[in-house]
């Protein structure tokens, strides 16, 4: 399964329009303060968001170490 999820990174970001997607996810939900004052359930969301965000990042560089 997770070649299976490589490729499909591979082929969603590989292009500029990919990459800027994945630019504008990072900026909204990695590049911000995830912790909320009061708040346990929504840093806990935050942190997830962000999570999958660096998950899809990771997975497009790793496809650039292998072709690059």
């Amino acid at each position: 399964m997770p070649d299976k999820i490589s490729e499909l990174a591979s082929l969603t970001f590989r292009n500029q329009s990919g990459q800027d997607l994945l630019n504008e996810l990072k900026n909204c939900y990695v590049d911000r303060s995830n912790y909320v004052q009061g708040d346990t359930h929504e840093t806990a969301y935050r942190l997830g968001m962000s999570h999958m965000v660096n998950m899809l990042i990771n997975l497009s560089n790793s496809d650039e170490a292998k072709n690059g």
